[in-house]
């Protein structure tokens, strides 16, 4: 009966699936559309929201071994993420959960493509590279994570962080639907935020901006859901 609902489960998370596929390959749009990149207006909202400063170079002086070992992990987690939760929901037949998750999701990514479109950016691993005085060096993870990541780290998608809007989606749901699976979520997602800074793949501003998309996409996912009962309550 499990492995009969697995063609079933693929099929249902298809648009979650294609729309990774084309983030991946993001880059390749923008450049389609002559897009030129915005990372100088990105920096200046963070000068003015660090008094001058930039986020990335304050964490300098945090910077070790162990902690980019603990970074890299929690940001490479990220691609579990979706098939723990949405696999979970789904097989449980938590069907409501698994359907106004996965409508967040298509909402959040959506929205962040729009603006990724509009305003392109490097982030500071690219835009800083030659500034930074201290080199991340961790272990085999962050090695692993690094690798991975180079394959399309150039997407030019940084405003809004869909990493901060997607995972902070991913743990509301947990919490309101599984809180054995928020726990487990917990120590992770809220470091994959931290991350996102620490390991240089995004400025300050596209953080506010991924849960503002966050709030957002869950509050009109909701909003769906309760008018699709309302609909079925009176027809």
């Amino acid at each position: 009966m499990f492995f009969n609902r697995i063609p079933k489960f693929i099929l249902e998370c298809l648009p979650v699936i294609l729309l990774s596929g084309i983030y991946i390959n993001f880059a390749r749009l923008v450049e389609f559309f002559k897009r030129p990149d915005y990372d100088w207006f990105l920096v200046s909202i963070d000068r003015v929201l660090f008094f001058g400063e930039q986020p990335s170079f304050l964490l300098e002086k945090f910077i070790s071994p162990f902690l980019t070992e603990y970074m890299s992990f929690s940001y490479g987690f990220y691609v579990f993420l979706f098939p723990i939760i949405l696999g979970l929901f789904f097989f449980q037949r938590k069907y409501q959960a698994f359907y106004s998750l996965r409508r967040a999701l298509i909402i959040a990514i959506m929205i962040g493509f729009a603006f990724y479109l509009a305003i392109p950016a490097n982030g500071p691993y690219i835009f800083f590279k030659d500034f930074y005085s201290i080199e991340l060096q961790g272990g085999h993870i962050a090695k692993a994570v690094q690798q991975l990541l180079d394959l399309f780290l150039y997407n030019r998608g940084e405003f809004p962080s869909l990493h901060v809007a997607l995972s902070t989606i991913i743990l509301f749901f947990s919490y309101k639907y599984s809180r054995r699976l928020f726990i487990f979520f917990l120590p992770l997602i809220p470091a994959l935020w931290f991350a996102t800074i620490y390991l240089r793949f995004h400025y300050f501003v596209d953080i506010i901006a991924g849960f503002l998309l966050a709030l957002f996409a869950i509050w009109l996912s909701l909003k769906i859901q309760n008018s699709n009962k309302l609909k079925k309550r009176w027809t």
